[in-house]
């Protein structure tokens, strides 16, 4: 039986206590040296694509962003990158076609890259650098890039409905995050319906239009976002319902009349002049509102599966 002597054992514990706090000590360090590294580095990335976004918002469309990564934010300046070209792609066959569907796909890839939306999202993800939560960078950084991602649907203008479901899935996720949770989506639609046809971004401008001028107009300023979707016939019947302040009686009667293509009507216009010169006078938007209870976007498609307008989409 070996005997130790008490002090020489309290020594080696001390001694192994030592180096465990100098361990920790040095890993708390490298920790926080890391930690800092890549909140700057998503931060100096981020502020120069706010910048260019900046840039946009003053008129000027030729702003690339140089990119080699291929994280997230890389993703996400290559979205940039290509919405940039698209849209003076779209600026040159405006100026040479004169096609007023070219016109109204050019307005919906401008909203899409809405400067107000994005610059809100990047100075959100700013603020979390800055509060070194990097675990909401993550989710609103992939939840942007996916939301770009899929509108981009390797440029074609039409769409199935369940990638523009999609679409605005991601831009909730993005919205939910933005307001704490407090501005929510709930979607109720038939299975069959997702492999029809729908013009891309068209959901997304009418939530948007919800939440500002509905759900955040309330006292609470907080609310819900219910899609609905169904065939009936030979027509898809899309609804977007929230629990909003509702619309005025004479604001209503213009939206359901001739809507104004400019100031706050200018988005929901544009959709109504897509849908109509795509698939007729028949369909489009309609408008639904009690004061003080909320409102109902309906919108009328024909049931055209996707597959058959492909073709004649990518020849466009």
């Amino acid at each position: 039986q070996t005997v130790v002597p008490y002090a020489s054992l309290i020594k080696q514990i001390n001694s192994l206590r030592a180096g465990s706090y100098a361990l920790a000590l040095i890993v708390s360090v490298v920790a926080s040296i890391c930690a800092v590294f890549v909140s700057r580095s998503i931060t100096v990335r981020v502020s120069r694509l706010a910048k260019r976004m900046k840039e946009i918002r003053e008129g000027n469309t030729n702003v690339g962003i140089s990119n080699n990564r291929k994280d997230e934010i890389g993703e996400l300046y290559n979205n940039y990158n290509y919405l940039i070209g698209r849209i003076n792609e779209l600026l040159q066959q405006q100026y040479e076609m004169g096609q007023e569907l070219k016109s109204a796909e050019l307005k919906a890839l401008q909203s899409q890259i809405n400067p107000h939306f994005l610059y809100n999202t990047l100075d959100m993800i700013n603020w979390y650098g800055y509060k070194k939560e990097p675990e909401h960078i993550n989710a609103v950084v992939t939840a942007l890039a996916k939301f770009y991602k899929q509108s981009l649907n390797k440029g074609s203008n039409i769409v199935t409905i369940e990638d523009e479901l999609k679409h605005v899935f991601y831009y909730m996720q993005i919205q939910t995050l933005r307001f704490s949770g407090k501005i929510q989506m709930k979607m109720d639609y038939e299975d069959e319906i997702k492999e029809y046809a729908i013009p891309k971004i068209t959901l997304q401008p009418i939530i948007e239009n919800a939440i500002l001028h509905g759900i955040l107009e309330k006292e609470s300023r907080e609310g819900v976002i219910f899609i609905q979707g169904r065939r009936i016939g030979g027509r898809i019947i899309l609804k977007v319902i929230d629990d909003g302040v509702g619309i005025d009686e004479e604001v209503l009667q213009e939206l359901n009349g001739e809507m104004k293509k400019e100031g706050k009507g200018f988005g929901l216009a544009n959709i109504q002049q897509r849908v109509q010169l795509l698939f007729g006078m028949e369909f489009g938007l309609h408008f639904m509102s009690e004061k003080g209870k909320g409102t109902t976007v309906e919108l009328c498609l024909p049931a055209i599966p996707y597959r058959e307008l492909r073709q004649n989409d990518a020849g466009q």
